[in-house]
């Protein structure tokens, strides 16, 4: 069963369009089914690996943007800093092969975790604790610089369904961070690294997610 439905259509507004791009009279419309459980398949078992079906349709970075990204957009920190209470009750979500590792290694429970397989673009293998933490696991595609609008849809049902997923990027995760801002409800608690910064933790609210639209919408959208 899939995930996602694909609808071709004629004049009927893309992904593209609802952030305000241009696209040609065959348009792809995204038909969202939110699952409770990825795991109510009866043919999935909870710890079996399964593949999400991508689609040709990516948001690539612009260089005004990439200058933006650079900074961190909440706050530098460490999992030894942070107090349990703090986050206590809350939606978790780490970005990062570090990040997981280390909010693992912490006792934080993790609802999404997603990583590439690479820190600084240098390949290595998943951490044990990574490799072992019990949670739905899904691949995607995604190069470095772009995102694949399926990932929304990912972000949005690994949210809503009851158990803890991975998200695991053949590519890079450089910038699944938006995505998950843009479809995370308020209050997620979302950790990221920044490249020789260190830990970011934002906090979910209206004013990041309209920071975020604002860089969602000066992408421009692609076919690769």
């Amino acid at each position: 069963m899939p995930f996602l439905s694909h609808t071709i259509a004629q004049n009927e507004p893309s992904p593209g369009d609802a952030i305000g791009k241009s696209h040609d009279s065959r348009v792809i419309r995204v038909e969202r089914k939110k699952f409770r459980d990825f795991g109510a398949y009866e043919e999935i078992s909870r710890r079996q690996s399964h593949r999400v079906k991508t689609r040709s349709l990516f948001l690539k970075l612009d260089k005004n943007s990439r200058k933006e990204l650079k900074k961190p957009h909440g706050k530098l920190t460490s999992f030894e800093e942070i107090s349990k209470q703090t986050i206590s009750g809350k939606t978790i979500i780490c970005v990062g092969d570090k990040t997981c590792e280390l909010a693992l290694k912490n006792k934080i429970n993790v609802k999404i975790l997603i990583y590439d397989n690479l820190i600084l673009r240098k390949r290595i293998s998943t951490p044990e604790i990574v490799k072992n933490y019990r949670a739905d696991e899904f691949h995607i595609k995604n190069p470095a610089g772009y995102l694949n609008l399926e990932l929304f849809d990912l972000i949005d049902n690994a949210v809503n369904s009851q158990n803890n997923v991975k998200i695991i990027v053949d590519g890079e995760e450089d910038l699944a961070a938006l995505a998950v801002i843009s479809d995370a409800p308020e209050n997620t608690i979302v950790f990221y690294g920044q490249p020789r910064k260190g830990l970011v933790m934002i906090e979910v609210d209206l004013y990041i997610k309209e920071k975020v639209k604002g860089i969602i919408n000066a992408m421009e959208e692609v076919e690769i």
